[in-house]
């Protein structure tokens, strides 16, 4: 699980002074299922090509080398280097598959390594007002200090997961919401 805080310390790094961004927009209600569903993050869809990402957030991509995430088969060619929600910065990262070169994944990483307990309360927040309850909710705390606490809002397109770790003994602090497609999503052309 180290993972997310060498990534995030990676691009935070290299990421620029562009001014915050507004939360994305209310998500759509398909008519077709006449449920509420979630299409990917903001103008981002899955399945969308480098170039596509590129068109859909124009000056507020941040090109890079391409960066792989290790093991799982994707990279990062573009980010939103500073992208604020409420009280709280983070960088936005495009997750590429490797073999389709399609949008397989959209993280956004806290800037902040403190302790985040207060900033995943104002996340979590802000995804329910968005989204409504979440789907499911953990919390595991181990005998050592660390502390995950999970929660997830399941849509028909979307997974989005809002994460954080935190170890009271360690600097390995991070709090991320990732959105990928279900299953389902990515066995059908959107």
């Amino acid at each position: 699980m180290m993972f997310p805080l060498v990534l995030a310390a990676t691009i935070a790094l290299s990421a620029t002074q562009a001014p915050s961004r507004t939360p994305p927009p209310a998500p759509k209600v398909s008519s077709q299922q006449g449920a509420r569903d979630v299409l990917g993050w903001r103008e981002a869809r899955w399945g969308m090509t480098d170039e596509q990402v590129a068109a859909a957030f124009g000056s507020e991509l941040s090109r890079r080398s391409p960066l792989s995430y290790p093991g799982d088969g994707s990279y990062i060619m573009y980010d939103i280097p500073r992208y604020g929600v409420d009280r709280d910065t983070f960088v936005v990262v495009f997750a590429m598959d490797t073999t389709s070169r399609t949008l397989r994944e959209v993280d956004l990483l806290a800037m902040s390594r403190l302790p985040q307990f207060d900033a995943f309360d104002r996340m979590e927040a802000a995804l329910i007002r968005k989204y409504g309850a979440a789907t499911s909710k953990t919390q595991h705390e181990s005998l050592i200090g660390s502390v995950d606490v999970t929660r997830v809002w399941v849509f028909p397109t979307t997974i989005i997961e809002l994460t954080m770790h935190y170890n009271k003994d360690v600097p390995a602090n991070w709090l991320t919401v990732r959105y990928h497609p279900t299953e389902d999503s990515t066995t059908r052309k959107l």
